[in-house]
């Protein structure tokens, strides 16, 4: 993201983050992000927060959409949890252990979190006029890191890099049992 953002020596976090609520994400993820304007991670977390303080105070449209994924996370909470009680949510150490070993959900989640980064929506129609056709190539361009998900924990692959090419092929493998419809190969750069 930061070479898609960086002019120079510029990086705008402020904007990075709001690009990517507005693109759809109600939750976004701050750690390790650093501003070019601001000395480290946490400074940059309050120049997002008061940014989107700001917006939210001075754009209604901002301001709507904020509360409709606040409204979407409490909704999902309250489904998960039937109430907001500390007691429910809170879970013990050794239940962590089974955080991120579940591969339905991670492709689940690779399946859910695709986001058009460029070009933008409104350009889409104007260089996509159509679909991908059945003798397109499909390309995936993805990245894989190792996560912690607190100090003493053993570092995890947050996401396999293959994640995303494995939810769509079992759609594609059906797709192409179905007479007349071809399709090309699918190529993964990680």
């Amino acid at each position: 993201m930061r070479q898609f953002y960086t002019s120079g020596a510029n990086f705008p976090a402020p904007t990075v983050a709001r690009d990517a609520f507005v693109a759809g994400n109600d939750l976004l993820y701050l750690g390790n992000i650093v501003s070019s304007d601001v000395p480290n991670s946490y400074s940059t977390v309050l120049e997002i927060l008061a940014f989107f303080a700001q917006k939210y105070r001075q754009d209604p449209t901002f301001a709507q959409r904020v509360d409709s994924s606040v409204l979407r996370i409490l909704s999902q909470k309250y489904r998960i949890y039937g109430n907001f009680n500390a007691a429910n949510v809170l879970v013990q150490k050794s239940s962590l252990n089974s955080v991120g070993q579940s591969q339905s959900i991670t492709l689940d989640v690779a399946r859910r979190s695709a986001t058009l980064v460029s070009p933008g929506v409104q350009d889409l129609t104007t260089l996509i006029p159509s679909p991908p056709q059945p003798l397109d190539r499909i390309v995936f361009i993805t990245d894989s890191n190792q996560v912690k998900q607190c100090s003493t924990c053993p570092p995890q692959t947050n996401l396999d890099v293959n994640a995303l090419q494995k939810s769509c092929f079992p759609v594609i493998q059906s797709a192409r049992r179905k007479p007349g419809l071809v399709f090309a190969p699918l190529y993964v750069f990680a």
